[in-house]
């Protein structure tokens, strides 16, 4: 398997993961308190899996190179 095809299965996985997160953070109809969500993990989660789509992509523009930086200052905050 190819390094590409790697990292977007794990990009995939970590949306999968922060969707699953927010689905059931709202399980009963009405946001509830959960961990994961109110601890920041699903944000997270979500900005990690974006940052390692960009990264992925063969080519990218400004706007994609400046959102990789965004997200990767947004994550050094959070380790």
């Amino acid at each position: 398997m190819s390094e590409r095809i790697h990292n977007l299965l794990a990009a995939a996985s970590l949306a999968s993961s922060a969707a699953s997160d927010m689905i059931d953070a709202v399980h009963d109809g009405d946001v509830i308190a959960m961990g994961n969500v109110d601890a920041g993990k699903t944000s997270t989660a979500l900005a990690n899996a974006l940052w390692i789509v960009l990264e992925a992509m063969p080519s990218a523009g400004e706007d994609e190179t400046q959102l990789q930086g965004a997200l990767e200052r947004y994550l050094e905050d959070r380790t």
